[in-house]
């Protein structure tokens, strides 16, 4: 008998802070923003004083009610590489693994063990450190169902196999569950299903078919059909990313045609970059943006420069030469306080090696270069130098070699970043040591 399960990092950002710190375990416990602006998770002890997603930190420090909530500022590079040991352990218990977000996974079983979802969550545990929740189900929609109520009731431990469960109480389940709760009903089509007489997930399992893809869409009529039981939603082992976005709000505003300007697109091409080789992508198309703030008092500007590259890439000096236009375009009067850099039309690495290899070596060396294309040879030697710089960086930890004249590590447009945990995983200067008695 398949079944599917949904396998859940509780409080993912929280958790992998107390992996490293155990003084946080127990205490109301945010995670913020960029620069530090709002809370983006909460510990279960924040949740329950009160806290809210998205409240502004300010607000918090001088809420005498919230006067125990400790603050870590995000650690992007730390969750990223706990996510990426999240997902090798579950490998080594499951086959079948679509990973859903960083800290969402779906697993496909062929002949689910009773005690599977235990096991999963005691090895993750010992191996990683992370408490996750796993649902499980005849479906992806009924695991991941399964999963949330394994969340609110304390009594499941955190596990809720339900694929051997009656139909009878499964449909009990959902009639209890209010449309809003449904995996894939965002707030609009809670309100239409709603105003439609459609109120728990059980009215939606119940539902015609037919009438919800013509009244609404096909995705609205999947979901009635998984949570009748019956699973059609595809399943994608190693789903394609459509595109990647690296984007940070500036510690402090930069004026356009500066060297900072300079020093930031430098910097951000290449943190950017690094994502795509880390993930062996290459991109055929990328766009890069600065823009004001909205609450500085100044008009609104945002200035983009969109380049199509002849062959994907992933080379940081590559990408660098073909965005640095945008500079030219900002101007010397405007503060900006944020940018970003888009990659879209996304291919896996191998993929794209074929198209290279597949065209005529005169007709590599013959094409324009005003569409960034570059001949053989000089494209092996920025691949060898994107390597040398990815060694280094790795070995003596991130931003020791830069490319171009920028500092990460000193520059004051750096986003703020006051409660900043260290890379534990990832900078060998940071590693834990263990003290000999």
């Amino acid at each position: 008998m398949e079944a599917f399960g949904l396998v859940d990092v509780e409080s993912m950002y929280v958790s992998c802070e107390r992996v490293f710190d155990r003084s946080l375990v127990g205490r109301p416990t945010v995670v913020l923003s960029n620069n530090d602006g709002c809370a983006v998770a909460r510990s279960r002890e924040a949740q329950q004083l009160g806290v809210k997603m998205g409240t502004p930190w300010f607000q918090i420090k001088a809420n005498p009610r919230f006067k125990e909530v400790v603050a870590r500022s995000s650690n992007y590079e730390l969750y990223a590489d706990m996510s990426s040991r999240f997902v090798n352990t579950l490998r080594t218990m499951v086959d079948d693994i679509e990973k859903y977000s960083i800290d969402e996974c779906f697993i496909r079983l062929k002949d689910p063990n009773p005690l599977l979802g235990e096991q999963i969550q005691d090895k993750i545990l010992r191996w990683v450190g992370l408490p996750v929740r796993v649902g499980i189900a005849s479906t992806k929609t009924l695991a991941k169902q399964a999963q949330h109520w394994a969340k609110r009731y304390a009594a499941s431990g955190g596990v809720l196999d339900i694929s051997r469960e009656d139909p009878a109480r499964i449909k009990r389940a959902l009639d209890e569950t209010p449309i809003s709760d449904v995996w894939g009903i965002g707030r609009k089509y809670s309100i239409k299903l709603q105003a439609n007489g459609l109120l728990t997930a059980g009215d939606l399992a119940a539902a015609d078919k037919q009438m919800l893809r013509k009244k609404y869409n096909v995705n609205v009529a999947q979901l009635s059909l998984e949570l009748a039981g019956f699973s059609c939603l595809p399943w994608a082992e190693t789903p394609l990313q459509q595109q990647l976005i690296y984007s940070r709000a500036f510690g402090e505003p930069i004026t356009g045609q500066s060297e900072m300007a300079s020093s930031v697109l430098s910097a951000y091409t290449e943190k950017a970059t690094k994502r795509l080789r880390r993930s062996k992508l290459t991109a055929e198309s990328a766009l890069v943006w600065f823009q004001t703030s909205m609450y500085s008092g100044q008009p609104y500007d945002r200035v983009e420069h969109q380049v199509d590259f002849l062959l994907p890439t992933n080379s940081t000096l590559q990408v660098l030469s073909a965005l640095k236009p945008v500079l030219q375009r900002l101007s010397p009067h405007i503060q900006y306080n944020k940018c970003g850099i888009m990659f879209t039309k996304l291919l896996p690495l191998s993929q794209s090696a074929t198209l290279f290899d597949g065209l005529a070596e005169e007709e590599q060396i013959e094409r324009p270069t005003s569409v960034f294309s570059q001949p053989p040879k000089s494209r092996e030697k920025l691949k060898r130098l994107d390597q040398v710089l990815d060694q280094i960086n790795s070995k003596w930890g991130n931003d020791t070699v830069n490319v171009g004249t920028h500092n990460s590590r000193s520059e004051t447009w750096q986003p703020r970043h006051s409660y900043l945990s260290a890379q534990y995983t990832t900078n060998p200067q940071h590693y834990p040591r263990l003290k000999l008695i």
